[in-house]
C-alpha cells in the first residue's frame, strides 16, 4: 500500500513539472528525429594516396578502379610525409603497388599490394577495407580474371591496430553522460 502511495505521488509531481514533463517526451522525439535522419554513418569517398611503384598497365587499372569507386579519393600519388598525413587527418587509406606487380598477375602468381588504414575508428576502417576488397573484387573483373585472384590486401591499421571500439566510444558516452546529467 505504501508503495501505491509512493507511485502516486511521483505521477502527480511530474505531471505538475514541465520541466520534466519536456525531458521525458520532447527529448527522445528529438533525438530519434536527429538521430534517424541527421546522423549519417555512412562513409563515402575516402581519402587515399596511392604510391605505383610498377608503373605498368595493370597498376593503371588498379588505380583507375580506386578512381571509379564511389568509396574512394585519390589524394596524390606519392608518399612523402605518409605519417604526417595520417596525422593531419588529410588521408585515412593508404595503398602501395609493389614493383613486380604486372609480372606477378601475368604469370598467375599471387601478389600482395599494401593497404594502409586509418584505424583510430575501428568501425570505420573495417569498412574502408570491405570498400578496398570490393574495389580488388571490381579490377579482377576489369583484367578478365574469372576465377583467381592472385592479389591479395595485406593490410595495416594505423592508430589503432587492435581495432578497439572503446578508444572512440568511452569518450562519446561520456560526453552524453554529461549532457543528460546537466539536463536533469
Amino acid at each position: 500500500m505504501a508503495l501505491l502511495g509512493i507511485i502516486n505521488k511521483e505521477f502527480y509531481h511530474i505531471i505538475r513539472d514541465f520541466r520534466t514533463l519536456i525531458i521525458l517526451f520532447l527529448m527522445p522525439l528529438i533525438q530519434m528525429v536527429m538521430f534517424g535522419y541527421a546522423l549519417n554513418l555512412e562513409i563515402q569517398k575516402v581519402e587515399i594516396t596511392i604510391n605505383d611503384l610498377d608503373h605498368s598497365k595493370y597498376s593503371r587499372q588498379l588505380i583507375r578502379a580506386f578512381q571509379g569507386s564511389n568509396f574512394f579519393e585519390i589524394i596524390t600519388d606519392d608518399d612523402q610525409n605518409l605519417e604526417l598525413q595520417f596525422f593531419k587527418r588529410k588521408i585515412r587509406s593508404h595503398l602501395t603497388i609493389p614493383k613486380d606487380f604486372s609480372k606477378r598477375i601475368t604469370t598467375n602468381q599471387p601478389t600482395q599490394v599494401d593497404f594502409m588504414v586509418d584505424a583510430s575508428n575501428s568501425n570505420d576502417a573495417i569498412l574502408i577495407e570491405q570498400y578496398a576488397m570490393q574495389t580488388l573484387l571490381h579490377f579482377k573483373e576489369l583484367i578478365g580474371v574469372k576465377q583467381y585472384l592472385p592479389v591479395e590486401i595485406n593490410q595495416v591499421f594505423r592508430f589503432n591496430p587492435e581495432l578497439r571500439s572503446t578508444y572512440f566510444m568511452v569518450p562519446g558516452l561520456l560526453a552524453l553522460l554529461m549532457i543528460m546529467i546537466t539536463t536533469m
